[in-house]
């Protein structure tokens, strides 16, 4: 595996091909979904996202029923909150057609996580490539399921903790 980026000017590629079979790939940040009945998700690995959500949805609530919160009202129940990457609940990394959940700076934290040029080897989390894939893989789940914690799971239940009520529910992640 090569890293090409420095090879790109004006949103094309200029590489001297060297001799054998190549594949490229391509990275594309995409607000695409792979589920259509979660398409209108937020991105639950974006802190900003989700505060937004918490502000239009739980909040509201709060101003309107703030004195039964802890009483009449004991929690908010969600229900299988998810990237919505792949059509199916048996979503492991290594599937072609898979759409990866992505955040602003992840690029950054994983390469700071890791010891490896982590961008070059990208590839491996749709694609095999020997025994370092499943350290890429591992990272980068790693790496996306504390995002979700903080950022998701994480915000709303401390929203909910601040207003004495509680958090249920299950994720499908």
């Amino acid at each position: 595996l090569i890293n090409i980026t420095q090879h790109l000017s004006g949103g094309r590629l200029y590489w001297d091909l060297p001799e054998g079979d190549w594949r490229v790939f391509l990275f594309i940040r995409s607000l695409k979904c792979m589920e259509t009945h979660t398409g209108n998700y937020i991105n639950p690995l974006e802190k900003d996202a989700v505060r937004a959500f918490i502000d239009y949805t739980y909040e509201p609530n709060y101003q309107h029923f703030k004195d039964e919160f802890g009483k009449t009202l004991k929690g908010f129940f969600t229900d299988e909150p998810r990237f919505g990457n792949y059509p199916s609940y048996s979503a492991d990394l290594g599937v072609e057609e898979m759409a990866i959940p992505y955040a602003d700076g992840l690029l950054n934290i994983l390469a700071a996580e890791s010891d490896l040029e982590y961008t070059k080897y990208l590839p491996l989390l749709w694609y095999q490539g020997g025994e370092i894939t499943a350290e890429i893989r591992y990272t980068y789940m790693n790496v996306v399921s504390r995002l979700f914690h903080e950022n998701y799971s994480g915000q709303i239940g401390k929203w909910c903790s601040e207003r004495g009520v509680q958090v249920i529910g299950h994720v499908v992640e």
